[in-house]
């Protein structure tokens, strides 16, 4: 979750579209994305693993 956009994992299966419409509609002022999650999930971690600790841009 960024101040602009919600990325939620998806996994291939046919429930992914109604997850990220579900996720979406918990913020509206947000765009929401869905992107798959199987080669970071490969790597030993998620897409909080891969993205915490980035500082902000000044």
């Amino acid at each position: 979750i960024t101040s602009r956009l919600v990325v939620v994992p998806t996994f291939g299966s046919s429930h992914d579209a109604d997850g990220v419409a579900a996720i979406a509609a918990l913020f509206p002022d947000r765009a929401t994305v869905g992107l798959p999650a199987d080669a970071v999930l490969a790597g030993g971690g998620g897409f909080h693993c891969a993205s915490q600790q980035m500082p902000s841009a000044r």
